[in-house]
């Protein structure tokens, strides 16, 4: 309970209705509120690139818009009901336990303490047959830098602390980092090669790798997406070479591979924009994320110039401008699509 300091009037707190309220005045005072749990059984590269005849196609789907104690369960019963339980004891004794309860217990504890409920966006947790990612609106603050994260940079972050000490009490969450240990923990005991991606931007994107695609989804899957998961984009030093997953690549190379790429997703530009197009793409690879001033300057374009392979690389969704320096980086596309181009290569 609050006192309204304008009113005077005592009510209830957002944080109390979002945790115990019942449905109806969740659905009165919060219309917008509800989590979206997808599972999809296809793999997450093949899902970005469209690889599908519908990309909006899934093979199982709940809406939830119950408060906060029980979306936390129903999202917890579809883990367990589409991730594989594999064969653990507990550190020094004879018990079972189960890994999915020690890592996605934190994972969706974040998804749903970790959140901006002024915005109307849906919280997605989406399960694919290789990997787990969940997307959720956030706001900037100082304590956690925009852009691509590690695991390392959440552990002294709380956005709304009501509702996660609601969750730490009940045991779903924990304080001062051992939520994010915990995952860095288990996670490795889930899945050897296990890769955990964070993006803090205009929404925070939480994502896992929990299985080897080749041999666990089926072979039409696998073959259409050229058994290429999805990667991270790789920083770097800026200099003569690339440095990608450990091997250093010339920057002929590099080029080669943006030509191919802009070649595939832009049409009606000439050879010499395109290998421009490509130099652009290499010089945000190399980096991670750049502004439209510092690329221009980097690359020694013009005004017109930037604008228009800027304009025309985040039509064909190879770009992706965010965060509140409105740097552009790689879309997930153009990054699953690299690593296939490395692949193959």
């Amino acid at each position: 309970m609050a006192k309204d300091p304008v009113t005077g009037k005592i009510g209830v707190k957002v944080a109390a209705l979002l945790l115990f309220g019942k449905d109806e005045s969740i659905a009165s005072f919060i219309p917008a509120y509800r989590f979206e749990a997808i599972y999809r059984n296809k793999t997450y590269g093949c899902f970005v690139l469209n690889e599908v005849t519908d990309s909006t196609r899934y093979d199982d789907r709940i809406t939830i818009r119950t408060n906060l104690i029980k979306a936390y369960g129903l999202l917890m019963d579809f883990v367990y009901k589409y991730l594989p339980e594999k064969f653990y004891l507990q550190d020094g004794s004879t018990q079972r336990g189960d890994l999915r309860a020690n890592i996605f217990r934190e994972i969706i504890a974040n998804l749903c303490v970790h959140r901006e409920y002024a915005s109307n966006e849906v919280g997605l947790f989406e399960i694919f047959a290789d990997k787990v990612r969940t997307c959720n609106a956030t706001k900037f603050t100082s304590s956690l830098r925009t852009g691509s994260i590690s695991i390392d940079e959440l552990e002294n972050y709380t956005k709304n602390p009501l509702l996660f000490k609601v969750f730490r009490e009940l045991g779903w969450g924990e304080e001062l980092g051992s939520g994010s240990r915990n995952i860095k923990k288990f996670a490795p005991l889930y899945y050897n090669n296990s890769v955990i991606e964070i993006l803090n931007n205009e929404r925070f994107v939480f994502s896992m790798t929990y299985r080897d695609v080749v041999g666990d989804v089926q072979a039409s899957d696998v073959n259409r997406c050229e058994n290429a998961p999805a990667r991270s984009v790789k920083s770097c030093e800026v200099g003569s070479t690339v440095d990608h997953n450990n091997v250093n690549v010339d920057k002929l190379t590099s080029i080669s591979i943006a030509t191919a790429l802009v070649s595939e997703f832009v049409s009606g530009v000439s050879d010499k924009i395109a290998l421009r197009m490509a130099e652009e793409i290499v010089a945000i690879y190399v980096v991670g994320q750049l502004t439209k001033k510092e690329l221009k300057e980097q690359l020694e374009l013009t005004e017109e110039q930037i604008k228009i392979d800027l304009r025309e690389l985040s039509r064909a969704k190879l770009l992706e401008q965010r965060g509140k320096d409105k740097k552009y980086m790689l879309s997930e596309m153009a990054q699953i699509k690299i690593s296939s181009f490395w692949t193959n290569m």
